[in-house]
């Protein structure tokens, strides 16, 4: 998953690492996670399981949360908060497909604004229809 800066989850710790001069043991040390883990963090293979994990990586990295996770992944830990894990997966697996369709450049621009256009319209459609359900229920208390 690529974030509006152009990089994926992976891609930062690795670069933090390199410029920190840590191995990935090392790094698994101070974080208490595996330096297996950890490549497959850095080769996308594999994400954190919790938000703690990653806490504990831009700890040892001298860096933030929000930072490593990029715009992609504050999104998916909202997600993960708010509906556990399964609405993490929902999420990453949806932000994977329009990374995939925005920047696999087969999609024309017009094509493209018309899918933004169209996730809008589903967005706030789907919130309507969720504070009007909130709504009956606090209603029926």
């Amino acid at each position: 998953m690529i974030d509006r800066n152009g990089s994926t989850f992976g891609e930062r710790l690795y670069s933090l690492r390199k410029e920190k001069n840590l191995t990935r043991v090392r790094l698994g040390e101070l974080a208490k996670i595996s330096d297996r883990s950890i490549v497959n963090y850095e080769n996308g293979s594999r994400y954190p399981g919790s938000v703690e994990i990653v806490k504990r990586l831009a700890d040892a990295l001298g860096t933030t949360s929000v930072y490593l996770l990029g715009d992609e992944g504050a999104y998916i830990e909202h997600a993960r908060e708010i509906g556990g894990s399964k609405s993490a997966d929902e999420v990453r697996f949806l932000v994977e497909q329009l990374t995939a369709a925005f920047a696999g450049g087969k999609l024309p621009e017009e094509d493209k604004d018309a899918m933004m256009a169209a996730l809008s319209e589903a967005y706030f459609e789907s919130k309507k229809l969720n504070e009007r359900k909130y709504s009956s229920r606090k209603g029926k208390k």
